[in-house]
């Protein structure tokens, strides 16, 4: 037994070693590339301080150009009108009128050629809107524009489908005050299936 107790410890302790080894290793290993990266996070900071140096540099330099050139610019046409403090009121007017009588006479050609009069003048959509609402008295829901375009069917109601039977031509009064009758049904419970489905959107 104690043999074989030894012979375990010897063979047992040279993997105990390397083991220990390795474990030395990696720790330097794992240290040397944390090393690395903080080193490498450093240079990436440094190249893009540079970059952003080198961007706003450039930037400047064509803003500085611009500026040059207007100033340039500017200074031409000062000479070149010699405008001075007493007539630069003057000639500001007669630009701003010439302008807007150019304007106007492009405007009145344009407005020649529309084939479509526009009657409601210089009045916002709002506006022109509101006063057609306002000449045709009352305003239309979705299903009476739908019963007014499409028109009925005798014995079917939209969504429902056949209700009653068909009503044929030799019908009496009373038959149609009954299919009228049924008619406004027809709306009013179209008109209540479209606020419960309001309802339920919000």
């Amino acid at each position: 037994m104690t043999q074989l107790t030894e012979w375990m410890q010897s063979v047992l302790r040279p993997t105990h070693e390397m083991v220990s080894d390795i474990s030395c290793r990696l720790t330097t290993l794992e240290q040397k590339v944390m090393d690395m990266d903080s080193g490498w996070k450093k240079e990436i900071a440094a190249v893009q301080e540079a970059m952003r140096k080198v961007a706003t540099g450039v930037e400047l330099f064509a803003l500085t150009q611009r500026v040059v050139y207007i100033e340039e610019h500017l200074s031409q046409i000062h000479d070149v009108l010699k405008i001075s403090d007493d007539n630069d009121d003057d000639l500001r007017g007669n630009n701003c009128k010439c302008t807007m009588q150019r304007r106007s006479a492009i405007n009145k050609e344009n407005r020649a050629k529309l084939k479509i009069v526009d009657t409601y003048g210089t009045r916002s959509f709002q506006r022109a809107k509101a006063l057609l609402h306002e000449s045709e008295g009352k305003s239309y829901t979705e299903v009476e524009i739908f019963a007014e375009v499409l028109g009925t069917k005798a014995g079917y109601v939209r969504g429902l489908g056949r209700s009653v039977r068909s009503v044929g031509s030799s019908s009496s009064a009373a038959s149609v005050d009954l299919s009228w009758r049924l008619e406004e049904a027809r709306l009013e419970i179209e008109e209540m299936r479209l606020d419960r489905w309001n309802m339920k959107r919000f």
